[in-house]
């Protein structure tokens, strides 16, 4: 967890200021519950050309929710970095379901899309 205390004080270092601070808010707010990739999601189910590539899409977010959300998060039960260094002003509004993370939770959707669509092109 070293590590990622360091990145965590180079952030806040080396990141903060009225731009940042103003636009990073708005850039996260856009993974919260997955809801770019819900919208990309009904983008690609739009349009026949890439309507396969959103039901893959969709499947993910379902697997996602069930092994991520639901399984992995509970299993690891760890907090994050800033919940326990008390110094780290955040910018962002810290939501109570979101409090129990796993390193990966970002990660995990495009990981299950890719390797779905990796499938589909076989």
């Amino acid at each position: 967890m070293d590590w990622e205390f360091r990145v965590l004080d180079s952030i806040q270092k080396y990141f903060s200021g009225n731009f940042m601070d103003n636009i990073m808010p708005k850039i996260s707010s856009l993974g919260n519950a997955g809801l770019i990739w819900i919208i990309f999601t009904i983008v690609m189910l739009l349009f026949k050309n890439t309507r396969k590539y959103g039901y893959t899409c969709g499947l993910s977010l379902i697997i996602m929710l069930f092994t991520g959300n639901i399984f992995i998060k509970n299993i690891v039960c760890r907090l994050r970095p800033f919940q326990i260094r008390d110094y780290i002003n955040l910018i962002i509004n810290l939501h109570i379901h979101r409090v129990i993370h796993t390193p990966l939770s970002p990660l995990q959707l495009p990981f299950y899309v890719a390797i779905k669509n990796w499938v589909f092109l076989l």
